[in-house]
């Protein structure tokens, strides 16, 4: 029997036992990624925030709780729930956004574009009138009627390219159309000479150069497809058609269609079939004189169309209408089409988060093709504006938005919205970042620096964007 005197020291040591056992349970728990919600007393499976920033070195807060570490920043543990995330770095505007965490996943914010607090325009050239590219290093027409590379004053020579070529782009006194593939340095440029239309493909450096007069100098730019860089394909109001380089041999592809896309390695376009029933049309290779393939029949009814075809073999087509274009959705291995609105604008695919953003008046829906166990959003209405915007284009992990004569950029939610240019009497050029835009006017080319590289190794060193993920707009951005 144990005397009354020792009572109290072994209680000390069974209250000590307990603690530790406490403790030692709590730190296997935490370690194992549970905790306990001392809220509602319960044991929570925790989740974990990954953020990274472009610049990085920001300062992060949740909930309005400072932390000491500064962006690329993890935070393992948390309780699921709801919390406002906030970056500050000195310099650029707050950023702000209510996040979710979910047990066992990680939250990830990444590649958050942060804004200077003053955005800078710097004079690029004051001779432009006409830009044909911006990658690298940038090429425009100038007013004295020649070619010039971006920050240089000698005109370009085409010594090497044909003397036809030449004599065309020594004559040229204006450009109506520039497209360029993206990685070849070969142009496509409309050009007036001697007061004639003329399309001309050249490599400017190299030796190739060929020209072409009707019909495909009533091409747009936006309806010029690279195969590669040696074949191209062309849409001419509902003909389409093929040119390669290498055998200099322009053929006649189609002659009625709509819809038409170059994708995943492949062009693709709509047609009426002779039952009246429209159908989307396969070709890996146009120039081999065998037969298109059918790949959906019974797509929903239009007058035109715009297709779009994800990496992930999603379909979605949008049918226009006396001017009303809806958009509607084939998921992989379905065979009927869902449609997810009408009377929409601009539509923007975005292939890193695989979500389909478009307008819909003053709206900004979207429609997440992740599968739905995997995701906490599957469709709805983003953001609404006051006024009806234009939905200019992605870059990265932002939108470019178009107000009036104004120019905003947002992040995916548009939780943030920042002012970064007016463009009255100008015309706006996305960059293939997000870091910069150009403007020209008045012969005044300028650049937009909208941030600045990181200095630190987390954030870029000389020619690397860490994270960096250029998305383009897609064909039916509209």
């Amino acid at each position: 029997m144990l005397k009354q005197k020792n009572w109290p020291t072994t209680l000390a040591y069974i209250l000590a036992i307990i603690v530790f056992l406490a403790v030692s349970v709590y730190t296997v728990m935490y370690a194992t990624g549970y905790r306990v919600d001392f809220g509602t007393w319960s044991i929570e499976k925790t989740g974990v925030l990954a953020v990274t920033t472009k610049p990085s070195g920001a300062t992060v807060k949740i909930d309005d709780k400072p932390y000491s570490r500064k962006t690329p920043f993890t935070l393992r543990n948390m309780l699921p729930g709801t919390y406002t995330l906030t970056l500050e770095l000195e310099g650029y505007r707050p950023y702000t956004k209510p996040i979710e965490v979910v047990s066992n996943r990680v939250t990830e914010e990444h590649n958050i574009d942060l804004v200077l607090n003053d955005v800078v325009s710097d004079l690029v050239a004051d001779n432009v009138a006409a830009l044909i590219t911006l990658t690298n290093g940038g090429v425009y027409f100038g007013t004295d009627k020649k070619f010039y590379e971006v920050g240089k004053t000698d005109p370009l020579k085409f010594d090497n390219l044909p003397v036809a070529i030449q004599t065309i782009l020594s004559s040229t006194t204006s450009i109506f159309l520039a497209n360029k593939h993206d990685q070849s340095n070969n142009w496509v440029l409309g050009v007036v000479a001697n007061g004639r239309r003329w399309l001309v493909i050249v490599e400017p450096s190299g030796y190739r150069g060929q020209a072409f007069q009707a019909p495909l100098t009533s091409v747009k730019p936006e309806d010029i497809y690279w195969i590669d860089a040696d074949r191209l394909a062309f849409v001419v109001g509902r003909a389409v058609y093929g040119l390669d380089l290498t055998s200099n041999k322009l053929i006649t592809y189609h002659q009625n269609a709509t819809g038409v896309t170059y994708t995943q390695n492949a062009l693709y376009f709509v047609q009426r079939s002779a039952q009246g029933v429209y159908e989307l049309w396969r070709d890996a290779n146009i120039f081999d004189a065998k037969p298109a393939e059918l790949a959906i029949t019974n797509l929903p009814v239009g007058q035109d169309y715009e297709v779009l075809i994800t990496p992930e073999k999603d379909t979605l087509v949008m049918p226009i209408n006396r001017g009303v274009k809806g958009i509607w959705i084939m998921r992989d291995k379905e065979e009927t089409f869902t449609k997810l609105d009408s009377n929409i604008g601009q539509v923007i695919y975005d292939y890193l988060n695989e979500i389909v953003f478009y307008r819909m008046g003053t709206e900004l829906k979207q429609y997440v093709l992740k599968d739905p166990a995997r995701t906490l959003k599957i469709s709805g209405t983003v953001h609404t504006f006051d006024t009806a915007p234009l939905l200019l284009g992605k870059r990265n992990e932002s939108l470019f938005w178009q107000i009036g004569s104004e120019i905003f950029m947002s992040d995916l939610t548009v939780d943030n919205l920042y002012l970064i240019a007016n463009i009255t009497n100008k015309t706006l050029f996305l960059d293939e970042s997000s870091q910069i835009v150009w403007t020209l006017g008045g012969n005044v080319l300028e650049k937009i620096i909208i941030r600045k590289n990181s200095t630190n190794l987390f954030g870029r060193l000389p020619g690397i964007w860490w994270g960096e993920n250029y998305q383009a707009p897609s064909k039916a951005a509209g």
